[in-house]
């Protein structure tokens, strides 16, 4: 059936029972950004399994970039059920073009991310669920013939505000004031309500970025003039998110917003660049940091083999020696791992600095190489137990926090269909190994399979769906598994977060007749955050 006739008949019944779409709202939030010039698909996880009831009220309410409701679609999720649904299935009577912003209301928590596409080129992103004061576009260069750099936001109430974007280094300030800037591009209003803006960063600098711009921040503030100056207060009513693709539509990324720490955690690394020979140059990682203070900040990466050996950047030395770098005021720094000081061997890393600072990591097929896989994805990178990371409790009453995989299709190819990858890394930064439980589920949240998987200290193991099932002796599911959540096996301590497992995951496809993994290979990368469950 198709949604719109589910929808109207959703809409009957509430109207039948006396309610009006406006009443399905609920205390749980999620915002969608949709790309310019890219489709947007939403992937919903319903999360509230603490409630027993079966159906949750939800509403989809769609605005254009002056905040203007366009459509409001009624609906209901079934606890612990996944839904991916484009915007033109979810608002089917609107021009999607002229959506800037869809606001997901649900009776309970559920968790969105969003997938934007063109063709075979994807990336994916949380959605957001609250607003923040402070959102950022950590990266752009002027490399435009190669990228498209993109940026989206929005300001998702009506409370008064000021909103203005300061260009990193340079320290130049551009207001949301619906005027023309410096470089000719008409800057989005948001002084007046809701509003939302997908921005391409080429129009924005009118085709060349300057040399003082390399990043963003954007800054939601109450100003109230008086006597003995002005008092500035900070707003919560932004969302953002930074989006990558290759202008020869093969592959992309996505950051969302994250916090500056004084420690991150790089989950993965595979980088062949430097490889002489071209058969074996298979992917290339390249980082990006950024300093959001107004002080020079020194910072060290310490890097890891598969097994947690701490290796050794500068065999000269007796000592082992970590990577060293300094951040200007209020800088960036973006190259290859390889030209970060990688040692060989090396599977992840952190990164450890004098005061907190902000990063993301882009992984990718390296084009250089004989494979040349069109692949790529982004991840920001994160202090541990800020999201990706499994808490445990002893206490059985207690909520565990939990990790969810919205994406964990696997599929075999044959000589007519495609097939569908999963794979899935985790990091364990402790001391000793840790037992994590996956529970296989399908789309309506049926938990069909059940298995425990040990991660070794200090080590990162990577392994594709498909071969953690024939571990377990699950074989007979694959098909069927839609989604996994992980868990932690054992209690570590009453309210004490285990920080030390990190897991994050990869998706793409297969090419009919040979399984090979260009043109067809669309990887998703996925920064899992704690659920409370």
């Amino acid at each position: 059936m198709m949604l719109e006739n589910i929808v109207k008949k959703f809409t009957a019944g509430l109207v039948g029972l006396g309610m009006t779409a406006g009443l399905l709202a609920g205390n749980f939030t999620n915002y969608v950004l949709p790309t310019k010039g890219f489709s947007t698909e939403i992937v919903l996880v319903n999360n509230d399994v603490m409630h027993s009831y079966p159906n949750h009220s939800m509403l989809y309410t769609a605005y254009d970039i002056d905040g203007n409701v366009l459509a409001e679609v009624p609906d209901f999720m079934a606890t612990g059920s996944r839904m991916k649904t484009s915007l033109s299935e979810l608002f089917p009577s609107v021009n999607v073009d002229d959506i800037g912003l869809v606001k997901v209301t649900s009776s309970n928590k559920n968790d969105a991310w969003v997938i934007y596409s063109n063709g075979d080129q994807k990336a994916m992103v949380q959605a957001p669920t609250e607003g923040s004061s402070v959102v950022d576009n950590l990266h752009f260069e002027n490399n435009l013939v190669y990228w498209n750099f993109l940026s989206n936001f929005a300001k998702v109430n009506d409370d008064d505000s000021v909103v203005r974007a300061v260009i990193n280094p340079s320290g130049e300030e551009v207001y949301f004031d619906g005027i023309v800037n410096d470089y000719g591009f008409v800057m989005p209003n948001f002084g007046f309500g809701v509003s939302a803006a997908s921005i391409n960063m080429d129009d924005f600098f009118g085709g060349v970025v300057p040399s003082g711009a390399t990043w963003m921040r954007i800054y939601s503030e109450d100003i109230q003039h008086t006597d003995f100056g002005d008092s500035v207060t900070p707003v919560n009513n932004l969302v953002g998110n930074t989006v990558f693709m290759k202008t020869n539509g093969e592959s992309g990324g996505a950051y969302g917003n994250s916090e500056a720490f004084e420690e991150l955690i790089i989950p993965h690394i595979a980088d062949q660049t430097a490889n002489p020979d071209l058969n074996k140059r298979y992917f290339w990682t390249g980082l990006v940091f950024n300093n959001p203070s107004d002080v020079f900040v020194n910072a060290v990466i310490q890097y890891y083999s598969k097994t947690g050996v701490h290796l050794d950047v500068d065999s000269s030395t007796p000592e082992i020696d970590d990577y060293s770098f300094v951040l200007d005021p209020f800088g960036k720094k973006v190259d290859l791992i390889s030209n970060f000081g990688m040692p060989e061997g090396a599977e992840f890393a952190r990164v450890v600095a004098e005061k907190p600072i902000m990063g993301g990591e882009l992984f990718g097929g390296e084009p250089s190489g004989t494979a040349n896989w069109p692949i790529m994805a982004g991840v920001g990178l994160l202090l541990p137990g800020t999201g990706g990371y499994l808490d445990s409790v002893t206490d059985m009453n207690t909520p565990t926090l939990r990790y969810h995989l919205p994406l964990a299709e696997s599929r075999a190819f044959t000589d007519t269909e495609e097939g569908l990858w999963t794979g899935v890394a985790f990091a364990n930064l402790g001391k000793r190994n840790q037992t994590v439980v996956l529970e296989y589920k399908t789309d309506s949240g049926l938990v069909i399979g059940t298995q425990n998987y040990t991660v070794n200290s200090m080590s990162k193991q990577a392994i594709t769906v498909e071969d953690l099932l024939k571990l377990g002796g699950l074989e007979d599911i694959r098909e069927q598994v839609a989604m996994i959540d992980v868990l932690a096996k054992e209690s570590v301590a009453g309210f004490t977060a285990n920080y030390e497992v990190n897991l994050y995951a990869l998706q793409g496809g297969k090419a009919a007749g040979t399984g090979a993994l260009p043109p067809f290979s669309v990887p998703l990368l996925m920064r899992v955050p704690q659920f409370i469950t």
